[in-house]
C-alpha cells in the first residue's frame, strides 16, 4: 500500500504543479454547468434532456487526456513513465493507472451529471453506463502515450477524439432502423444506455431517435467488451515503445 501511495502522491503533486492539468480536470464541471444554463433559458423542452447523457462523457474524456499527457511527457523526457523507476511491477504500474483513470472518470463523470441537474429516472443503469464510460479514460490515455510523439501531437489528437465520442449525435439523422451502423463506437451504446436512464418510461415513444428493445445488460456491457480488448493492446503498444 506504501506504494501505492507514493504513486498517488507523485500523481497528485504532477497534476497540482501543472496548472493546464489542473484545468482540464476541473473544466468538465464548467462545461456542465454552462450547459446547465444555457438549456434553461432557450425554448427547447427535451434539449436538456437529449445533453444530459454526453455530460458525464466529458469529464471522463478530459481525465484520459490529462493522465495520457502525463505518459507522453514522461516518454519525452526519457523517464519511460515509472516503469523502470517504479517499486511496483510493469504490470502492477498498469493496473494502478489504469484503476485510477477509471475511477477518477467513474467520479467525473457522476459529478459532472450532478452539477448538470436532469434528473435520474432508472438509477442501476445510470451507475452501471457511468462506470462502463469511465472505461474509456484509460483508452484515451494508452492511446495518447502508444501514438504521440509529443504534448503538442497528444493535445491534437485528443481533440480529435473527442470528435469520436460525438458519433452518438448521428442518431438524430440516420432513420431508426440503421441505428446499428454506429454500433462500432461504445459510446453508442453508452448515450442510448444512459438517455433511457433519463427518460421516464412513458416518453420514450416521444423521443427524437428510438431506444432499441434491447436489455438493459446490452448497454454498459457492450461498451467495456469493445474498449478493453483496444486499451491493452494500446498499452502494449506503448510498452514497446518505452522498455
Amino acid at each position: 500500500m506504501s506504494k501505492i501511495g507514493a504513486l498517488i502522491s507523485r500523481d497528485v503533486r504532477m497534476i497540482t504543479r501543472d496548472g493546464f492539468l489542473f484545468f482540464l480536470l476541473g473544466y468538465g464541471f464548467v462545461v456542465a454547468l454552462v450547459l446547465r444554463g444555457v438549456v434553461a433559458v432557450l425554448p427547447f423542452e427535451t434539449l436538456s434532456l437529449y445533453l444530459a447523457p454526453a455530460v458525464p462523457f466529458i469529464g471522463g474524456m478530459l481525465v484520459g487526456t490529462v493522465f495520457g499527457l502525463a505518459l507522453v511527457e514522461e516518454r519525452e523526457v526519457r523517464t519511460a513513465l515509472l516503469l523502470r523507476v517504479s517499486p511496483l511491477s510493469g504490470r502492477h504500474l498498469a493496473l494502478y493507472l489504469g484503476g485510477a483513470t477509471l475511477l477518477l472518470a467513474f467520479v467525473s463523470g457522476g459529478i459532472g451529471a450532478w452539477l448538470y441537474g436532469q434528473p435520474v429516472v432508472r438509477p442501476g443503469l445510470f451507475v452501471a453506463c457511468l462506470l462502463a464510460g469511465a472505461f474509456g479514460a484509460p483508452l484515451l490515455m494508452v492511446f495518447l502515450g502508444a501514438v504521440a510523439s509529443n504534448k503538442i501531437e497528444a493535445m491534437a489528437i485528443g481533440k480529435a477524439a473527442g470528435i469520436v465520442t460525438s458519433v452518438p449525435g448521428l442518431l438524430f439523422v440516420l432513420p431508426d432502423a440503421l441505428w446499428w451502423t454506429l454500433a462500432w463506437s461504445p459510446w453508442t451504446w453508452l448515450y442510448l444506455g444512459l438517455l433511457d436512464s433519463f427518460t421516464p418510461g412513458g416518453r420514450l415513444a416521444d423521443l427524437a431517435i428510438t431506444i432499441p428493445d434491447l436489455p438493459d445488460v446490452v448497454w454498459p456491457i457492450v461498451p467495456v467488451a469493445l474498449m478493453v480488448p483496444a486499451s491493452l493492446g494500446l498499452l502494449r503498444r506503448y510498452r514497446r515503445q518505452v522498455v
